[in-house]
């Protein structure tokens, strides 16, 4: 049986994403953690359906789907792997209805406290540490940008982010 396993994220526009992608490098190499791709999560758990029935149903989901705004607020952190230091994300209308779209149309079900954001260091770190790093870093990131595509990643369960893959990006293409 195959441990494959499918995210479905979205990425910040290039500016924000070059600069979010530095931040995250240079945590991940102040706190000798993984380094990842700067991303929101649309479907929490990801899946282990089929690849190409994992596109074809975000697909159908991004045809109906006009590109909307993204807008990050306070930065914040939790005794969470995957969100030890992270950026809040506006819960808007918009973004609540697509993430709830793909997750009952992937997996089914609507994912419970759904709670977007970006993470920006994955690892155990101590709380007085991430709040030092809090404060450096500035409480807020006041900065938004318009969601245009939608990425499907590879990955394995308990696997480092590292060896994570993205294996389709999908255009908002509303008809």
């Amino acid at each position: 049986m195959s441990s494959k396993r499918y995210a479905i994220w979205y990425e910040p526009t290039q500016i924000i994403y070059d600069e979010l992608k530095k931040i995250i490098s240079d945590l991940s190499k102040q706190y000798n953690s993984s380094i990842f791709e700067p991303h929101i999560t649309l479907l929490p758990g990801g899946c282990e359906l089929d690849k190409k029935v994992v596109v074809e149903k975000l697909k159908n989901i991004v045809r109906k789907t006009k590109p909307f705004e993204t807008t990050f607020g306070k930065l914040n952190q939790l005794d969470e792997y995957f969100k030890s230091i992270f950026i809040e994300v506006e819960k808007t209308k918009d973004l609540i209805n697509f993430a709830n779209n793909i997750q009952k149309e992937v997996n089914g079900v609507i994912a419970q406290n759904y709670a977007p954001h970006l993470s920006i260091l994955y690892g155990q770190i101590p709380n007085d540490e991430k709040e030092k790093t809090i404060k450096l870093l500035g409480r807020n990131y006041t900065k938004s940008f318009t969601l245009n595509k939608v990425d499907i990643i590879e990955y394995e369960f308990n696997q480092l982010p590292e060896t994570w893959k993205k294996i389709a990006s999908i255009e908002l293409q509303y008809e």
